[in-house]
């Protein structure tokens, strides 16, 4: 039994208790005003006065210590709750950092796509400055051969 059940326990037997205690207490009590001076009179309405309030003491403790054990709960869900907190912002950087290292990924990948493109660029203005020295010795080639040709 935890402890919640045996406070409720307690205090509904403290609740079934208490109408039948009051009707004795009245009984008493009427009896004792009619006849102030018998002693078995004075005996049952004190041995009442008694039980209430010892029914009513016990009442008392037991709502102090369901009071402090509330308390306690409180205690206990402030610490829980500044955990929390700190372990929030743990999963925040860690989120972080996720993204930074995925990202790093995605962006190694994307530097090797750009320098492959480059790679393609130069490589395609390479052979075009090849191609065109070709041409060019070509063409000077053919120019010069035209003006040594021997005029007889």
């Amino acid at each position: 039994m935890n402890q919640t059940q045996i406070f409720k326990a307690t205090l509904t037997t403290y609740s079934t208790q208490i109408p039948s205690i009051l009707d004795d207490f009245i009984k008493s009590y009427v009896n004792y005003s009619m006849t102030p001076d018998n002693a078995e009179a004075i005996n049952v309405y004190n041995a009442s006065k008694a039980h209430i309030q010892t029914i009513k003491s016990n009442v008392f403790t037991t709502t102090n210590n369901i009071q402090s054990g509330i308390d306690k709960l409180y205690t206990d869900i402030g610490v829980l709750d500044a955990e929390i907190v700190v372990e929030k912002e743990k999963n925040t950087q860690l989120q972080e950092t996720i993204k930074k290292i995925e990202a790093s990924g995605d962006g190694s990948a994307g530097l090797i796509s750009d320098y492959t493109e480059l790679y393609k660029i130069q490589y395609v203005t390479n052979i075009s400055i090849v191609v065109g020295m070709f041409i060019i010795v070509g063409l000077l080639f053919s120019m010069f051969k035209k003006r040594q040709t021997p005029t007889i």
